[in-house]
């Protein structure tokens, strides 16, 4: 005998789900893209570098420099030892996410990504800010190690 065509019912993990049918077929083709390990990497790594950079108070002993010196090629120490931010005074902090990143360029050697950030303000006696900010982060392949060798937002 044949079997019936099994209909999603009320009980059926399938019956709100549009890609789904009976029988569990699929009904729509998923495009799927992939991305290699270096697009995925370049990626977290600006996003890492961004929100580690960026997220800090006048409280914290400058923890976010440390940080991101771990994630940065030599070049970049002048640099980011110069943007210390003085230790004193009225609490003010910063907390940045990520909310995007894509791929500008991608070689062998080199990368730039591009990101858009949520920054938020913290400061004592003044209501929490928070704005977005999109940035450029340039990467290097330094000894098979992908290291940040430049960022700036493009305000």
């Amino acid at each position: 005998a044949d079997k019936e065509a099994v209909k999603p019912s009320e009980e059926s993990p399938y019956k709100n789900d549009n890609n789904i049918g009976p029988q569990n077929k699929v009904i729509e083709s998923a495009v799927v893209t992939t991305q290699t390990s270096d697009e995925i990497y370049v990626k977290q790594l600006a996003a890492l570098f961004v929100e580690r950079f960026n997220t800090y108070s006048n409280r914290n002993g400058n923890a976010h420099i440390e940080d991101a010196l771990a994630l940065s090629a030599k070049e970049m120490a002048s640099w980011l030892n110069s943007q210390k931010i003085r230790q004193e005074g009225e609490y003010k902090g910063v907390t940045t996410k990520v909310l995007a990143n894509n791929i500008i360029t991608l070689t062998k050697e080199k990368a730039r990504v591009a990101i858009g950030a949520e920054e938020t303000i913290y400061q004592t006696g003044i209501p929490r800010t928070s704005k977005f900010r999109p940035g450029l982060v340039d990467l290097t392949k330094i000894d098979s190690k992908w290291k940040i060798s430049g960022f700036r937002w493009e305000e």
